[in-house]
């Protein structure tokens, strides 16, 4: 039987879009699961956050790292065992991001603030009678800020 490995996503996946709410200077134990950080090298900023997989018992973290919004830097894509090395590899202490000179990000070079892409799809079948699904247009969506309480938002 096939190895299947599962995750759900959380806030801070790029599948949600990016919101600066969800960017620390640090990732630590207590905010891994809802946050991610931002660094900078000579290229640009890269967004990273760690997803833990599961399979049976077993679980493993991945540290997912971008280039702005839909660009994966996957020469930084890292998998431990070990949540306390996940955890030092997003902080670009160990594993690829610590190979390269990383700074941490100022709030000003953080990438944009956006919403989700919503994403419409095209099912065709190719020359061997295959269902293959297609991207046909993807729409980027507005970040959605909840207003706190006590917040009039002029009203």
């Amino acid at each position: 039987m096939g190895n299947v490995w599962t995750t759900m996503p959380k806030q801070q996946d790029i599948l949600f879009g990016i919101n600066h709410d969800n960017i620390v200077t640090e990732i630590t134990k207590k905010n891994w699961e809802t946050k991610a950080v931002c660094h900078v090298d000579h290229v640009g900023v890269i967004y990273a956050y760690i997803t833990k997989y599961k399979n049976n018992n077993n679980a493993r973290f991945d540290v997912r790292v971008f280039r702005g919004y839909s660009k994966s830097a996957k020469e930084f894509k890292d998998s431990f065992d070990n949540l306390g090395d996940a955890i030092e590899a997003v902080n670009a202490r160990k594993g690829k991001m610590a190979k390269r000179l990383m700074l941490p990000a100022h709030p000003s070079q953080y990438p944009p603030e956006r919403g989700a892409d919503i994403e419409i799809y095209s099912v065709n079948k190719n020359e061997k009678g295959h269902r293959r699904g297609h991207i046909i247009a993807r729409i980027p969506t507005a970040l959605d800020k909840k207003s706190k309480k006590g917040d009039n938002n002029g009203i």
